[in-house]
C-alpha cells in the first residue's frame, strides 16, 4: 500500500475548507473533513481508478461534498502525494 504525503498547500487548503464551512455549520464542516480523509483513504487503496490528466497528475472529485483532490502517484517511493484539495461549485 502507498504512503500518503501532503504538500503544504494541500494541508492549508484542507484547513481553509473546514473553517470556511464551519463559519456557517460546524457539523457539515466536520462531515466534509471526514469525507476528505475517507476519500484520501480510497485513493491510497485504489490510486489508479480516478481521472488522469497526464502521466503525473490524477484527480478525485467528490460531488456531494463538492471538493477535488489533485494527487500524484510516486511508485518509486511507494507514496501518493496529495498536491491540492479544492472546494468547488457543482456546475453540472
Amino acid at each position: 500500500m502507498f504512503k500518503i504525503k501532503y504538500t503544504k498547500q494541500a494541508k492549508n487548503n484542507i484547513r481553509n475548507i473546514f473553517w470556511y464551512i464551519a463559519w456557517d455549520n460546524l457539523i457539515v464542516a466536520t462531515q466534509t473533513l471526514q469525507k476528505i480523509y475517507s476519500s484520501i483513504s480510497h485513493i491510497q487503496i485504489f490510486p489508479y481508478i480516478w481521472k488522469q490528466y497526464n502521466i503525473y497528475l490524477r484527480e478525485f472529485i467528490e460531488s456531494k461534498y463538492k471538493f477535488r483532490i489533485i494527487y500524484q502517484v510516486d511508485e518509486s517511493n511507494s507514496q501518493i502525494i496529495i498536491l491540492d484539495v479544492l472546494k468547488y461549485r457543482n456546475t453540472f
